[in-house]
């Protein structure tokens, strides 16, 4: 079964917003149509990560996907260069990979510098996934 997450960004925050980084897992992919990101997974069990860099200079990244057939999602601040989507992307997999089971509609996080981060899904169920990034 194909899943398909599409991710729109809003950008509240009065500063620059730039997606960075792209990965996905096996069998997935990452386009872009009119301004929405779409994730595109040829079944349950894989994901993609955005990592994004605000004007003010600070990473982040949200990770979403499917698992067990309901979606996942995670949000990462602060990141150094270091943390890019490649190095911490894998670390999704394996034991004690609890944000597979954060299968919440919506999650938010809150920067050193004062921003917040968050990622909502407005349409959380099914194989056509809707969500919302949101930076302010």
């Amino acid at each position: 079964m194909t899943y398909t997450i599409s991710v729109k960004l809003i950008n509240d925050s009065g500063e620059a917003l730039n997606i960075i980084e792209k990965s996905c897992a096996e069998n997935a992919i990452w386009l872009e149509q009119n301004g929405v990101q779409k994730l595109t997974m040829d079944a349950s069990g894989t994901s993609g990560v955005l990592r994004f860099q605000g004007g003010n200079g600070e990473k982040f990244l949200v990770a979403l996907g499917v698992h067990n057939y309901k979606h996942w999602s995670s949000v990462l601040v602060d990141l150094d260069g270091n943390q890019t989507a490649m190095r911490i992307h894998p670390t999704y997999y394996g034991n004690n990979t609890k944000p597979h089971w954060d299968q919440v509609p919506e999650m938010t996080k809150t920067t050193a510098k004062g921003k917040t981060v968050g990622i909502y899904y407005y349409k959380p169920t099914g194989e056509d996934l809707r969500a919302v990034i949101t930076y302010a």
